[in-house]
């Protein structure tokens, strides 16, 4: 599975999961062992791409001393984003696996019904080498995508799987916060034979005028995500791989209209098994290029 393939569920906002594996197996030694360790790293990054993406995509909206939970978004609004993923990953007995990808994401609000939105994604990765996706979903005011259109059915019963995040196949847990209120979110998750489990803590921590380079100034929150120790495990040839993540990262979001405005995730992964240990750095930055209304 390559970087460039799993980029393409970016956007749900996102693309297809594909795998990814690092350097070739190692010698043929302990060739078993290290082999089950890379069979699930790609899963893995799935989950902790998905992870992440989420939280860049639908944080709630943010008020002025009352934060209301919600998307308002307007027909015909069209947003541009720059996105940047770095992957580094260290195995027993290999060398360091470093991997950095480009993408442009367009997003397009087509129609909006009064209760629900289509709206079309468009993604083109630059790095490392050149490739296209593009759909359509319908979601509602409070995040719940209800449909896709032209995503293979896999892809869609994996994100099938994430009706315990807010905002992203379920709902807002909460109709509106204050600053510096914070609340807590039960992860679930199964993605190709991989669970996860653990909790997802939220924060509004700032709401204030904010300039962004090339797209000026807005008014906006700043919501806090962090989820630490999350566990989870798979299997691999006959065998369970431990799991655990940690999360830390930010959105700006635009007030009034939960548009994101800027993001920055920071994950690791440590997978442990038959006493090995292979770690993966995730960064995700994303920040929005152009927006017309």
């Amino acid at each position: 599975m390559k970087l460039n393939q799993i980029l393409h569920m970016e956007e749900i906002p996102n693309a297809p999961p594909p795998e990814m594996l690092p350097p070739p197996p190692p010698p043929p030694s302990r060739k078993t062992s290290r082999k089950a360790l890379y069979s699930v790293i790609g899963l893995i990054a799935v989950v902790a791409i998905v992870f992440a993406i989420v939280f860049m995509y639908f944080l709630p909206l943010g008020g002025a001393t009352t934060v209301p939970l919600g998307i308002n978004y307007s027909k015909g609004e069209a947003m541009t984003y720059n996105l940047t993923m770095t992957m580094a990953v260290n195995a027993p007995g290999m060398p360091p696996y470093n991997e950095t990808a480009t993408a442009i994401i367009q997003m397009e609000v087509l129609d909006f019904d009064g209760t629900n939105y289509t709206i079309h994604y468009t993604m083109e990765m630059y790095q490392p080498t050149y490739s296209s996706v593009s759909y359509t979903v319908t979601m509602n005011k409070t995040g719940h995508i209800l449909n896709f259109s032209g995503l293979p059915l896999d892809v869609q019963q994996m994100y099938g799987s994430l009706t315990g995040i807010p905002g992203y196949g379920s709902y807002f847990p909460r109709e509106q916060m204050r600053v510096g209120e914070s609340y807590q979110i039960p992860l679930n998750l199964s993605i190709s034979g991989v669970s996860i489990l653990g909790n997802v803590n939220y924060r509004i921590s700032e709401i204030a005028n904010k300039t962004f380079p090339n797209i000026g100034q807005y008014h906006v929150f700043r919501m806090d995500v962090s989820a630490n120790n999350i566990h989870g495990t798979g299997t691999s040839d006959d065998t369970t791989i431990n799991i655990v993540m940690n999360l830390n990262g930010y959105a700006y979001m635009e007030y009034g209209a939960c548009l994101l405005l800027e993001s920055n995730i920071q994950e690791t992964v440590s997978m442990s098994q038959m006493g090995q240990t292979m770690n993966m750095n995730l960064s995700m930055r994303m920040r929005l290029m152009e927006h017309h209304k």
